[in-house]
């Protein structure tokens, strides 16, 4: 008996052992078939047992393949049988409608965004890449408030005309927000925010002043803008959905951090000193763009002292290429964002 039921375990291990590696050829059948866009063999690797949304290395699946090499079929037929439209690689953290548009396969985005991908990111490479037909299919998407909000400034400052009045009508849609509790600050401790800040990384100074009973900011060439408290030493500019907050040691306040959207700075006071002998910072029509690795013009992985290894053969294990995409975004709304805020 005991022969017997080692016997039968002993099956049961090898007959699972064969599913998977079975199971694991579907798979590179399935990314090998959507890079190519080969719709009748992904067609018959799904009915081999392969998942349709098999994470490849860097957790990349058949849609990224189809999506990056701008196989809309493919794309369509991969969603019709259930891919997730926004799961995201660990290499480049994108989506594959970010991978799609970053490669210029506009039509591909437009469908994914269709079919219900996340449109924050779409929304803000559609500007900077200044398409309508993204930036149309991005608003009556699953955009969000503040995501709508950095793709209008960020339209206004790259002088998008075309597309800004779409945005804003797509933000006037929205429900009101409900109005923030008001925060009270005590009026003598406004004293200590007042002062100039900088960012080495870009060369960005902020200048905080005192008038009156209300904190005022500027960037260098800017118009100032005022600082609404909402929390201890946390203040926001509600016209752009900026938020600064400051930090220090023994009631000094030492730096500020500045978010908007994606960008996000960390700025050090500086004494006047300091200030005077700060070199210019950029202007609101030419913007000093913040030092980043070097972003290859070819789709090659981004550039950094110790990148990550790309895998070997088989080829479908390699993350899919792309010359822009999400992260050009984000470095766009990172250079642009103070100049929409000021």
């Amino acid at each position: 008996m005991r022969t017997f039921a080692l016997a039968g375990c002993l099956v049961v291990t090898i007959t699972i052992a064969a599913f998977a590696q079975g199971s694991q050829a579907a798979n590179e059948a399935l990314w090998d078939a959507a890079r190519a866009g080969d719709t009748a063999r992904i067609t018959a690797a799904l009915s081999q047992g392969a998942d349709v949304n098999a994470k490849s290395r860097y957790d990349v699946t058949a849609l990224f393949f189809a999506a990056s090499s701008g196989r809309l079929d493919a794309v369509k037929l991969l969603v019709s049988r259930g891919a997730d439209v926004n799961g995201q690689d660990t290499f480049y953290h994108a989506t594959a409608a970010d991978m799609a548009l970053g490669n210029g396969h506009t039509d591909v985005t437009v469908f994914l965004v269709q079919a219900g991908a996340q449109a924050d990111g779409a929304l803000a490479a559609g500007v900077q890449s200044n398409s309508e037909a993204v930036v149309r299919a991005a608003v009556a998407g699953k955009v969000t408030r503040q995501g709508l909000q950095t793709a209008m400034g960020m339209a206004s400052a790259m002088k998008r005309e075309a597309l800004v009045p779409i945005i804003k009508a797509a933000f006037d849609k929205l429900p009101a927000e409900p109005a923030a509790p008001v925060f009270k600050v005590d009026s003598a401790a406004l004293p200590k925010y007042a002062g100039t800040y900088r960012d080495n990384a870009s060369g960005l100074v902020l200048t905080i002043t005192l008038q009156g009973e209300q904190l005022m900011g500027r960037v260098t060439g800017g118009p100032l803008v005022r600082l609404v408290p909402s929390a201890e030493d946390v203040f926001i500019i509600n016209e752009v959905n900026a938020r600064l907050t400051f930090s220090g040691r023994g009631g000094t306040i030492e730096s500020v951090s500045l978010v908007q959207g994606p960008a996000n700075f960390t700025l050090a006071r500086i004494t006047d000193a300091a200030a005077t002998a700060a070199p210019s910072t950029p202007s609101t029509h030419q913007p000093h763009q913040p030092h980043q690795p070097h972003q290859p013009q070819h789709p090659h992985p981004p550039h950094s002292p110790h990148p990550p290894a790309l895998p070997p053969p088989p080829p479908s294990h390699a993350p899919p290429v792309r010359a822009t995409g999400r992260h050009s975004a984000a470095t766009a709304l990172r250079a642009t964002a103070m100049v929409s805020m000021l």
